[in-house]
């Protein structure tokens, strides 16, 4: 899995590239653990099938590492930091980048847009617990996959901001499809803040968990979003392991997952492609 962001620059403002391997996180069920490997990072539970490490997790796709960032001890994939992992609901939870548009006099217009790529990964972006959020006062902006361009508008022109609301005024939001592997963050440059900057200097859009975002109407007057967020939102991930279901990946118990005595089996599809969590 790779996420990044791949900006598009005006005036002249110093490019920036972020690429990092895919991401996951804690378990809140006992799973079973390979012996001698970790089951804690930090304070996250790491339960089969994921491990520190290839050789604690069924295969590299689901290894994680175990490092101090800034004094606290925290489980990692690649840069990014594994928040949570759901082994019933066969979840994960992660970070992503804010895509982002911005003018100010001094800079001209930056764009920032942010990139997510899980294809050849167990994972694909959950359409139930996630939505498209567009931030902005004079913003048109998209997710697009390899398949879907959705998105929507925001405006501050005759209407009424209003917290907790995200309905078009200020903010806007759109159902994410199912069975999206890959996005990247888009703004329509024909709406943009140059003539609004000093009311509002930034627009933005993510894809990010419906349930760690409730709209502040500051968020369009400064740059308190980024602020609060500090650039990285999350997401949350389902994930499978494949390419077998239950019926032929018990037939060779060295590599079925299910190893614990009180886990079960349970048939997943994904894009046509048979897994099992």
């Amino acid at each position: 899995m790779k996420l990044g962001r791949s900006p598009l620059l005006l005036s002249g403002h110093l490019l920036l590239c972020l690429t990092a391997i895919w991401v996951l996180a804690t378990a809140d069920l006992a799973a079973g653990q390979r012996p001698g490997c970790p089951a804690k990072c930090g304070d996250v539970d790491i339960t089969f099938p994921f491990g520190i490490g290839d050789e604690c997790a069924l295969h590299s796709g689901f290894g994680l590492t175990c490092n101090t960032v800034n004094g606290t001890t925290k489980p990692l994939a690649g840069t990014i930091e594994v928040t949570k992992i759901s082994v019933r609901e066969s979840k994960a939870w992660m970070s992503t980048w804010v895509s982002s548009q911005c003018y100010f006099p001094s800079n001209g217009t930056n764009y920032l847009n942010a990139w997510l790529n899980l294809n050849d990964t167990p994972f694909w972006i959950s359409e139930v617990d996630n939505a498209i959020i567009v931030i902005g006062c004079n913003t048109l902006a998209y997710m697009t996959s390899s398949s879907y361009v959705i998105g929507c508008s925001a405006t501050c022109t005759d209407v009424t901001l209003e917290n907790g609301i995200c309905s078009g005024a200020g903010c806007c939001q759109a159902d994410v499809p199912k069975d999206i592997s890959y996005y990247r963050g888009y703004f329509n440059e024909n709406y943009n803040t140059t003539n609004i900057w000093q009311d509002s200097p930034c627009s933005y859009i993510v894809v990010m968990e419906k349930a760690a975002f409730s709209f502040n109407t500051s968020y369009v007057k400064s740059t308190v979003f980024y602020d609060t967020y500090q650039d990285i939102v999350p997401i949350v991930l389902n994930w499978q392991i494949r390419p077998w279901s239950c019926e032929v990946a018990r037939k060779n118990m060295s590599s079925y997952a299910c190893i614990s005595k009180d886990s079960e089996c349970v048939d997943i599809t994904h894009v046509k492609e048979k897994g099992y969590r």
